[in-house]
């Protein structure tokens, strides 16, 4: 299967929001630059630095869930984002990551099906922990409705043992 960099991005989006969600699991998360708790269905998975086409793109240090207001209309809502990292990581680590973003980068099909085949695997542990599925994206919904289906057939099989 020839994997691409929006079908890794699928995986990659959700991943992060569910990486960032509240403690109890309510499928909640907080915008990492205005600070708004939302349900992770109206969140984004938001870049710190431009260039969704460069080395950036699959970056978990500076991507961070964002509400739409944020991410798109104040366009990242960039000095926020950075002034949070410099503080959180140092203005070294800032600087390099600066410079790992501007140079250009080619996806080759082995990483692409690699981090296709982690951010998967990430997103399917954690979904089994929402304990409000209506805070997802619908078509996450219906991968968790799976995933538990699946689940139970699994615990069937074993028990059968």
């Amino acid at each position: 299967m020839k994997v691409t960099k929006q079908q890794v991005w699928a995986w990659f989006s959700i991943y992060i929001r569910l990486k960032y969600m509240d403690e109890k699991c309510q499928g909640f998360d907080t915008c990492y630059t205005c600070g708004k708790e939302l349900p992770i269905k109206e969140m984004e998975a938001g870049h710190a630095i431009s260039g969704r086409t460069a080395a950036v793109l699959f970056d978990e240090e500076i991507v961070r869930p964002q509400c739409a207001r944020c991410n798109k209309w104040l366009n990242g809502n960039y000095g926020v984002f950075s002034s949070k990292l410099i503080e959180e990581h140092g203005k070294e680590w800032w600087d390099n990551k600066w410079r790992e973003a501007h140079k250009p980068k080619q996806w080759r099909e082995l990483d692409l099906e690699a981090l296709y085949n982690y951010y998967k695997s990430e997103v399917d542990r954690m979904l089994l922990k929402v304990k409000n599925p209506d805070n997802l994206p619908e078509r996450w919904q219906k991968h968790l409705e799976s995933l538990k289906r699946k689940e139970k057939k699994d615990d069937k099989r074993r028990n059968k043992k």
